[in-house]
């Protein structure tokens, strides 16, 4: 076994511990940055079926994937390799970390066109020199459009439909200047830096030309942006946070295309595939046992939506879960929408306590998830929950009472001393 580290200078915020990912059927590991070690990407793989360098592109079409979701730069400053992954060094930098990372969406796109177009748009995040950051984003319009002209058209036809308000800015500003956007992005941009046998040439020393520069890059930017997902087909994060794909994605998968448009067109199913057992889990919350591992049914069918039932083995917990694909949202109401049925037992007050930490840890602007029990794979997440129209430090305190009333209860049915603690 071989293995090959990439050492990273990044704005993407980075995990704080070892994240592993699985891209193009490989497991990625994202290590943490460290004070002597820059974060960092690790692969392992088989010298006898596979060569150093293919392994080195996947781990680079990972990172330009990244950092087109991540919207951030990821430059590499270097690469070893070996029988064992020793990291590689790092200067003095500024550390950015996100303790709760998660590769939520990371697209892996097929067609190759679109996979240069985001090696090209992580190359314009991670390259320093302002000329050569436009001009990595302008190669992206150069894809669309072998000559100057063609190009010039397309960049008038979709500089309006950019959302950046930066850009925005600009623009308005430019054509205040009695400039036409394309000819001038063309000659003034791409042209001049990329030529120096004739005028216009930027110099990279020139103040002015970099300020110049400064200015036009967020709409040379946002213009790869827009081609990068409207022309090669890679949704953004803001797309997909917009449109709620991720929210079913999983179960829109188990369902298949058949089931799932049906169900969406508002037919009654009476057919579907066999769900495996659900667990029903807070992102970041410890695994409660009385939601792990529920058998699931189709309860009900229509208006564009599937409602699961989920029970426990021993029947005491049974939860709705409610898929509506009309409006790819995951619907689940951790009050109303579970029922434990209690029969003096210890089992049941233990099921009531985790029912209690699950309301708690929603109400904390939690991230419900719903995963295949069987498989460990994700099948469904929503958006963390913002409440409203509550009083949210009182309705925590009564959560924690609640708990706390739990915990005596649970002692009293053991017979014992109770075990007082908090939520």
């Amino acid at each position: 076994m071989q293995w090959i580290v990439v050492g990273l200078e990044t704005t993407v915020h980075w995990p704080t511990t070892e994240v592993r990912v699985s891209f193009r059927g490989r497991e990625l590991r994202l290590t943490p940055e460290t004070d002597d070690l820059p974060p960092s990407v690790i692969a392992a793989f088989d010298p006898s079926t596979t060569t150093h360098d293919q392994v080195l592109l996947e781990i680079r079409r990972f990172l330009d994937a990244l950092a087109w979701a991540e919207r951030g730069s990821i430059r590499e400053i270097g690469t070893c390799g070996g029988s064992a992954p020793h990291r590689v060094g790092k200067p003095l930098r500024v550390r950015l970390v996100n303790p709760t990372f998660h590769a939520d969406y990371i697209p892996d796109v097929p067609d190759p066109k679109a996979t240069l177009a985001l090696a090209l748009y992580r190359d314009g995040m991670s390259v320093n020199a302002i000329p050569f950051k436009f001009l990595a984003f302008y190669k992206i319009v150069n894809m669309l459009h072998a000559h100057g002209p063609e190009q010039v058209a397309w960049i008038n036809d979709n500089v309006d439909k950019v959302y950046d308000p930066e850009a925005q800015e600009r623009v308005s500003g430019l054509r205040a200047q009695g400039d036409d956007i394309g000819q001038y992005l063309y000659v003034q941009g791409r042209y001049a830096i990329a030529h120096t046998y004739s005028n216009p040439v930027v110099d990279p020393d020139d103040p002015a030309e970099l300020r110049r520069l400064s200015r036009d890059l967020p709409v040379m930017k946002a213009l790869a942006e827009h081609a990068v997902e409207r022309e090669f087909g890679v949704p953004s994060r803001r797309t997909i946070w917009q449109q709620h794909l991720y929210e079913l994605d999983g179960f829109r998968a188990l369902m298949g295309e058949e089931v799932t448009a049906r169900v969406k067109a508002g037919e009654t199913v009476e057919v579907v595939p066999v769900l495996p057992r659900l667990s029903i889990r807070v992102r970041g919350l410890e695994l409660l046992a009385a939601f792990e591992r529920l058998e699931a049914k189709v309860a009900a069918t229509g208006a564009g939506t599937l409602t699961l039932t989920a029970e426990s083995a021993d029947k005491r917990v049974h939860a709705l879960v409610r898929l509506d694909f009309g409006l790819e949202r995951l619907r689940f109401d951790p009050v109303g929408g579970v029922t434990i049925s209690d029969d003096g037992s210890i089992r049941a007050v233990d099921a009531m306590l985790d029912q209690g930490r699950l309301i708690r840890a929603v109400y904390s602007n939690g991230q419900l998830e719903v995963w295949d029990a069987t498989k460990g794979t994700l099948l469904g997440r929503c958006d963390p929950f913002i409440p409203r129209d509550i009083d949210l430090r009182a309705t925590l305190d009564n959560l924690d009472n609640v708990i706390r009333n739990l915990m005596v209860e649970r002692g009293r049915r053991a017979g014992g001393a109770a075990i007082i603690g908090g939520a």
